[in-house]
């Protein structure tokens, strides 16, 4: 936390301290159990449900969540005027990202992500929105998904803008964790130095009897991004260029990979060199089975191996990854996630742009101010000609102003540029 206060000068009023108790009784309609951390700091749970047999799940766990993490940053945000001012929330190592309250398994009711319950922070009587008509197991549809789909760079996320029938879009949140301090140290470090060449690669690695991913293809071609692109047998695991963006099938391609290993791919295989800013997926289930600690399921990746310090060439700097079971329509979609981030959208935004549900069981890591593509808009003050050139972002040309293009001028607008007129556009002839 401190690290990140220092690295991206964030005021100290902007910092809520939580006080989170390892193991408490909390009693619910006179039933007590017992509710901690686990996993690390990963997750709140219900220590009397946490057998296979626990079908039935109880509110104990939701009730630390909402007594513990949710009530202190909404009253902090409350006491010093930030509702309407901050636009994500931050939850760094320690902070737990899932809540469970039944048996860890595939499909438990009362088990999801802290984030998308903490978005909807400023909704009208949350506590009594969470306890009736989000438990047990109510995603709500995210107002925010896909808002921009001709990419134009023109919904940024507010707090409070995008609402539901019944609820407040207020922040977007994500967490700073990795398996040790070295680790998320070095996701700031990257984040707060991305590369913003546009020259890395984006590595669609699919799968025949599987996703192949040309959606993704299509998108990133379509605003100009370098694109390597597989959906045979055999996996991508190394390239000359720098990678900006990685995604495949994950641990549901295993049974064409002659040197699989298991969950550990990350490092047993793949062997490219990451580009500061560089984000990943992978489409199964339990990716962010933990992201603190290396516990992971059983043939299933772990994607916070993807941030881990000092693993082959580089690593990477956020990615978007399932606590448990989210079902195909609720991941966040790499073909909108990548595309997003490429022409400009920070990587938080970018992942929520993409993302169906809140209050479901995605989980995003990463630092909501990290960019790697910078849209400027510059509106031009005067009569104005130019003769050619690259231009990258938004040029306007506002009424009563005048904007020549001379004759014979080449002008190449880069990713999702453009060139919007209110005023007039003079194209000079071309004389040879």
């Amino acid at each position: 936390m401190e690290y990140y206060l220092s690295a991206r000068n964030i005021p100290e009023v902007n910092v809520v301290p939580l006080n989170l108790p390892d193991s408490i009784e909390i009693t619910i309609d006179n039933v007590t159990h017992w509710v901690g951390l686990a996993q690390g700091t990963d997750i709140i749970r219900d220590f009397n449900q946490h057998s296979d047999s626990a079908v039935t799940p109880t509110f104990h766990a939701w009730r630390y969540y909402l007594d513990y993490v949710a009530a202190p940053i909404k009253d902090w945000i409350t006491s010093h005027n930030l509702t309407s001012t901050i636009r994500y929330i931050v939850l760094c190592k320690g902070v737990p990202f899932k809540i469970q309250a039944a048996g860890d398994y595939m499909g438990a009711q009362g088990n999801l992500t802290v984030g998308g319950l903490l978005c909807m922070l400023n909704t009208a009587d949350y506590e009594s929105f969470i306890e009736n008509t989000i438990y047990p197991f109510n995603a709500k549809a995210n107002p925010y998904y896909n808002v921009d789909p001709n990419f134009t760079m023109e919904y940024r996320f507010l707090p409070d803008h995008f609402t539901g029938s019944d609820y407040n879009l207020s922040y977007l949140v994500s967490h700073l964790d990795g398996v040790d301090y070295e680790t998320v140290k070095g996701i700031i470090d990257r984040s707060v130095s991305p590369d913003t060449s546009g020259e890395g690669w984006w590595i669609l690695d699919g799968d025949p009897d599987l996703l192949i991913f040309s959606d993704v293809r299509q998108n990133l071609l379509a605003i100009g991004e370098k694109v390597v692109w597989d959906y045979g047998d055999d996996w991508i695991t190394t390239f000359p260029g720098k990678v900006i963006g990685y995604v495949s099938n994950g641990a549901h391609a295993e049974d064409n990979n002659p040197n699989w290993h298991d969950s550990t791919f990350w490092v047993d295989l793949l062997e490219f060199e990451y580009s500061n800013g560089a984000i990943a997926t992978t489409i199964e289930s339990f990716n962010g089975n933990s992201i603190t600690t290396l516990v992971h399921r059983v043939n299933h990746s772990l994607l916070t191996q993807f941030t881990q310090k000092n693993l082959n060439l580089s690593s990477g700097t956020g990615f978007t990854a399932n606590a448990w079971e989210p079902s195909l329509g609720g991941i966040t979609s790499p073909a909108k996630y990548f595309p997003y981030y490429a022409i400009g959208y920070n990587q938080i935004d970018a992942a929520y742009l993409a993302t169906p549900y809140l209050a479901w069981q995605n989980v995003f890591v990463g630092d909501p101010l990290t960019r790697i593509y910078n849209n400027e808009t510059i509106t031009i003050t005067s009569d104005t000609t130019i003769t050619g050139g690259d231009f990258v972002g938004r040029i306007i040309v506002p009424e009563g102003k005048t904007l020549t293009i001379a004759g014979g001028s080449i002008l190449n607008f880069k990713r999702n540029s453009s060139l919007l007129v209110y005023g007039n556009l003079i194209l000079e002839p071309y004389l040879s």
